[in-house]
């Protein structure tokens, strides 16, 4: 009988790790498997070989997310503008794949701090949108506000013409989701 020389617990994560890589068989099902188990350079490479090869919406949408998972922001919005692009330019509706990608484009411009970009691209999805589907836009468009006026007091905020406060927005997507606990945690910062 062979002994193994790992501890018991590094088995199981071994073996759980072995069968998860043999069931996975499409290009994204492996990339899936392999940033779950944090090997973030090599779910890339795989996902960026099947944008090369399929150069599809969903292909780049979730390279993006995968890029965002690693904490490579920049990488993850280019991936997200060509998914853009990708969905633009497809015959078939890509409306769905279309606006994850600009949320998630915006969520990405939020973690480089380039707030006036993400409030741009969340105003041109909140209008892409069915006026009912659209509160995590308006919650996101009231982050990225709340980040880039931080350095106001909140007198200076009153005097803001009213598309520019970001409570209008969070209170829209309450008014959409009025369930939303990120909403509620967003109006009392």
């Amino acid at each position: 009988k062979l002994q193994s020389l790992s501890s018991p617990e590094e088995d199981e994560l071994s073996s759980i790790s072995s069968s998860m890589k043999m069931n996975a068989s499409s290009p994204q099902q492996q990339a899936i498997v392999h940033s779950f188990l944090e090997q973030f350079d090599y779910a890339l490479s795989i996902m960026e070989r099947e944008c090369s090869y399929h150069p599809t919406a969903t292909n780049y949408r979730m390279l993006g997310k995968l890029r965002i998972k690693a904490k490579r922001f920049d990488d993850a919005r280019d991936a997200f503008e060509k998914c853009i692009q990708a969905c633009t330019n497809s015959i078939t509706d890509q409306t769905i794949e279309l606006h994850g990608a600009y949320l998630d484009l915006s969520k990405c411009l939020i973690q480089l701090k380039r707030y006036p970009q993400a409030i741009e691209q969340l105003t041109i999805l909140i209008k892409l949108q069915q006026p009912n589907q659209n509160a995590e836009a308006y919650l996101q468009r009231g982050i990225a506000k709340m980040r880039m006026f931080t350095k106001n007091t909140a007198h200076e905020l009153v005097k803001l013409s009213s598309n520019r406060r970001p409570l209008l927005d969070i209170n829209k997507a309450l008014v959409i989701q009025s369930n939303s606990a990120e909403a509620y945690l967003a109006r009392a910062a």
